[in-house]
């Protein structure tokens, strides 16, 4: 799965299929710093690799000492460093294709992947919903027996919401 971490170490970001990154609290790696841009740059899978798009930011972004001007993508492998405005550094740690499916909780905090093909919700504690693919459909499996579900539905498991993402 794809994986930006800060150059500090101190946080990692799992990179959804597209990946926003700004300041909008709708961005899904939302920076607070003020020469970051409202919307600063855009992640995304093409199906083999990660691009960078910078989004028309005030200050810039950069891959690699490369300054990206409005529009102008960068193709990312593992360990290239991307400077979002002037003080953002991350380096992409794991270039892999994002895993499906995910769940987006609703009340914050970054995506949970499926390990081997199961999503097992919540996260770290006794298993309520069990979402897994059959076939070209995908499967929640609950104590309410097995129900089909699709990108971008909600479920609930032990009181919290998730946002299912299948691609």
């Amino acid at each position: 799965m794809g994986v930006l971490e800060s150059v500090d170490g101190q946080t990692r970001h799992v990179l959804l299929p597209t990946t926003t990154v700004g300041r909008s609290p709708k961005s899904d790696l939302r920076l607070t710093d003020g020469d970051v841009s409202t919307h600063q740059a855009e992640l995304k899978w093409t199906g083999d690799h990660w691009q960078l798009r910078d989004a028309g930011s005030k200050n810039g972004t950069m891959v690699d000492g490369r300054v990206l001007r409005e529009g102008d993508v960068a193709s990312l492998s593992a360990g290239a460093m991307v400077v979002f405005a002037t003080e953002q550094a991350w380096t992409l740690v794991d270039a892999g294709p994002p895993g499906f499916p995910m769940a987006m909780p609703l009340a914050g905090g970054g995506p949970i992947q499926a390990v081997n093909g199961v999503l097992s919700l919540p996260p770290g504690g006794p298993e309520e919903v069990r979402i897994t693919r059959d076939g070209a459909h995908f499967l929640a499996q609950s104590g309410d027996g097995p129900a089909r579900v699709d990108d971008g539905e909600i479920v609930v498991a032990a009181g919290r919401s998730y946002r299912i993402r299948l691609r």
